[in-house]
């Protein structure tokens, strides 16, 4: 590992059936380092970090938010592991946190899906 590049020196044998790579040509790797089966993940801006540690806001069937603590695994990118208080399937909100509490009312203008 070189720290002044962010740079590792792999050695790896493969099929270059096409010649599209040469010897000593630099490559962009992408490694897997784990893999977590029905992991429950929501947006990383949807977790907000408070006095009592962090939560986030679900949005309820009936318009209202409720704030609740959650504990969180690994973040990549733009997602976040929720390791409990979460479920599959509950909507949470990923904008406009500083001006609810729980049990405001909700004004959702671009509800989306989350994979």
């Amino acid at each position: 590992m070189d720290t002044k590049t962010g740079t590792i020196r792999l050695k790896a044998s493969f099929a270059n059936s096409d010649r599209r790579l040469w010897p000593g040509q630099f490559v962009t790797v992408l490694m897997t380092l784990a893999t977590f089966e029905n992991a429950t993940v929501v947006p990383a801006a949807a977790v907000q970090t408070g006095q009592q540690g962090t939560f986030v806001f679900i949005a309820r069937a009936d318009g209202t938010a409720e704030m609740r603590p959650v504990v969180t695994g690994l973040t990549f990118e733009e997602t976040t592991i929720v390791t409990e208080g979460v479920a599959a399937g509950e909507a949470v909100v990923t904008d406009g946190q500083m001006r609810l509490y729980h049990d405001a009312r909700l004004d959702i203008k671009n509800p989306r899906s989350y994979p």
